[in-house]
């Protein structure tokens, strides 16, 4: 066989892999409408977890909401402390979160990047946030986490929904034991989706019009 033929063919059973790895989620659980999926991280203990639903509301409003990171102690849970680092645009931003963790262990803090964007097509919209752990200094007594990553994907549904899909892969590191920290990761999206649901019906959030949000025509 030649070498051409046998790389080509290393290429396509590698590509075959990866995309077989990216949709082996395993449903863990439906409650309220909510659907839980959980996949192994490789080299981890930790799972990596995905949930989606559907609820009420607009594009824009559900990115003001979680955009307002200056308030996002009202609906993330355990939260110690949130508050916006740096602004270069409404769609690129670093913010800081202190998450609280039971004794014996150090409270988590947490410092991500988020950035913004929209498919013009589809009017899909990912916000996806990644760890970038230098970009604050340490506090002490705190542990900050190194590795973590997320996206919020947004799609618009029949007038006046939208279709949420949430993605999160994370290592809070230390010692903790993984399927505590499996069952956190588990609740604290959830805690975050039931808030979501009912602020996108009420102000602030409920008919908010993003400048870099395109909205679905109605008619």
């Amino acid at each position: 066989m030649k070498p051409s033929a046998i790389t080509s063919g290393l290429i396509c059973l590698l590509t075959f892999a990866s995309l077989h790895a990216q949709d082996d989620w395993k449903l863990s659980k439906e409650v309220d409408g909510i659907q839980i999926y959980h996949r192994a991280q490789e080299n981890q203990a930790v799972k990596a977890l995905k949930i989606k639903t559907r609820m009420e509301g607009s594009a824009s409003a559900a990115i003001a909401f979680l955009s307002d990171v200056n308030h996002a102690c009202s609906w993330v849970q355990h939260c110690l402390k949130s508050f916006l680092i740096d602004k270069k645009s409404p769609t690129d931003y670093t913010f800081y979160q202190l998450i609280d963790f039971p004794w014996p262990y150090a409270d988590r803090e947490y410092v991500l990047h988020a950035r913004i964007s929209q498919d013009p097509n589809t009017h899909t919209i990912h916000l996806h946030s990644t760890a970038k752990p230098n970009a604050y200094p340490l506090t002490k007594g705190h542990f900050r986490v190194q590795t973590s990553d997320s996206h919020w994907k947004i799609t618009p549904d029949k007038p006046g929904f939208i279709s949420i899909e949430y993605t999160l892969q994370t290592d809070p590191g230390d010692t903790l034991p993984a399927w505590i920290v499996n069952l956190a990761l588990e609740k604290a999206p959830l805690h975050t989706i039931r808030h979501m649901r009912q602020a996108l019906r009420t102000e602030p959030y409920a008919g908010q019009k993003l400048d870099f949000i395109k909205e679905p025509s109605t008619r």
